[in-house]
């Protein structure tokens, strides 16, 4: 519906799901051949999930959003691709800014948090084989905007259960992120994202394949190592439930607005190279903290009184 709603508005959308179920969908990827028997369980026993449809959404399930882009990008990586070079300016070529890319996404549901750091690879690796350096930032919601509109305790449940998920896989890849230092890249080279993680006590395994770009990331191998030009986002952008005060909002969608004005005001606003200038300040002021580091944003506006106003001057002149 919401994509429907998109396109009816001149929005430019891709599908990436359809009415297959996750057999289906599963067996045209190839289990073994494409790994995705590591990450995706096919006990037989298990045919409810099997036999879902995956047209009606993930339902809180990041696994069948991860298969559905898998498979979308194996046969239709052309179509996003094209999205991609439709949106960029027509003077790439001598464009020395980096293209900004803002991925507006919940941590807490299956969709999103399923696809989100593959769809930022795949963007940083289509702007760089362009020649381009892309910043690219997301803005993520957490579960306790949606604890009121989600009925059941279970998927209550899952929502911060796929939140802790989602952000500890994000975490992960940033802690191993290679540092700018010409010393520490030369002393890591030859590590891969396991053996970093070894000292934050943490081990997380993990391969991102969108098969026609070929494999994007494998946390077992040192040639997949990230740095600063090839992590999933250069800025985080977290947004939870009540502000610093306490307050809360009536509506999920109230937080839609400000997660939108947020994205907004990151690639339009005239007040972005401002912003961007305090965010370059706290970075380097971090730059020696071996933790990754994460924000939080809000939105303020000034609303002015326009009736009051128009009914002044028509007295005052």
């Amino acid at each position: 519906r919401d994509t429907g709603n998109a396109r009816a508005e001149g929005i430019k959308t891709i599908q990436i799901s359809n009415a297959d179920n996750v057999l289906e969908v599963a067996t045209a990827l190839g289990l073994d051949t494409d790994g995705v028997s590591e990450w995706l369980p096919m006990e037989k026993s298990d045919s409810q999930f099997l036999s879902s449809p995956l047209h009606n959404g993930a339902s809180q399930c990041r696994m069948k959003s991860r298969l559905c882009l898998a498979r979308y990008m194996k046969e239709n990586a052309a179509e996003f691709s094209d999205m991609l070079a439709s949106m960029t300016p027509p003077s790439l070529e001598t464009e020395r800014e980096p293209i900004r890319v803002v991925i507006v996404s919940s941590v807490a549901g299956g969709t999103g948090a399923g696809t989100f750091i593959q769809v930022a690879l795949y963007v940083r690796k289509f702007f760089r084989n362009l020649g381009q350096d892309a910043e690219i930032i997301g803005v993520l919601s957490l579960p306790d905007i949606y604890k009121s509109v989600v009925e059941k305790e279970s998927e209550r449940r899952s929502l911060f259960a796929n939140a802790y998920a989602a952000i500890r896989e994000l975490n992960a890849m940033n802690l191993a992120t290679e540092p700018d230092d010409a010393l520490s890249k030369a002393s890591r080279k030859s590590e891969t994202l396991m053996q970093r993680l070894q000292g934050y006590g943490d081990k997380i395994t993990m391969k991102i394949d969108t098969r026609s770009e070929g494999t994007l990331f494998n946390s077992e191998k040192p040639e997949f190592a990230l740095n600063t030009k090839t992590k999933p986002f250069d800025l985080i952008y977290f947004v939870d439930k009540a502000n610093e005060k306490g307050g809360i909002l009536r509506d999920v969608r109230d937080y839609y607005r400000i997660m939108a004005n947020i994205a907004y005001t990151r690639l339009f606003s005239p007040l972005n190279a401002a912003i961007a200038a305090g965010e370059s300040n706290e970075l380097r002021d971090h730059a020696a903290v071996p933790t990754a580091i994460y924000g939080g944003a809000g939105y303020a506006k000034i609303v002015y009184p326009y009736e009051d106003i128009l009914e002044y001057i028509s007295k005052v002149f």
